[in-house]
């Protein structure tokens, strides 16, 4: 699923609060800063079904394409930061 794709999901999808910090957390955990945000491989096997293939296919993307979505700007993440203030 392409980097984008994924964000606006995260963000507009209707879905657990938890949830939403764990697929925020992937998402700037790939994009922004590995070392900030962690996520541990059992939050996401936690995940229900669909939240987790959607995650699966952000990473797979990401994978294929590394050089592509590292290093995002901060501020192409602004609305997934705030997801982890609440």
């Amino acid at each position: 699923m392409y980097p984008g794709d994924y964000c606006l999901y995260v963000l507009r999808e209707p879905m657990n609060t938890d949830h939403r910090k764990v697929m925020a957390r992937v998402a700037l955990n790939t994009l922004l800063d590995p070392d900030r945000y962690l996520v541990d491989l059992s939050e996401i096997l936690l995940l229900p079904y669909g939240l987790r293939m959607q995650t699966r296919a952000f990473l797979t993307y990401c994978s294929i394409n590394p050089s592509e979505f590292v290093g995002t700007p901060r501020a192409s993440c602004t609305e997934l930061l705030k997801i982890l203030e609440e």
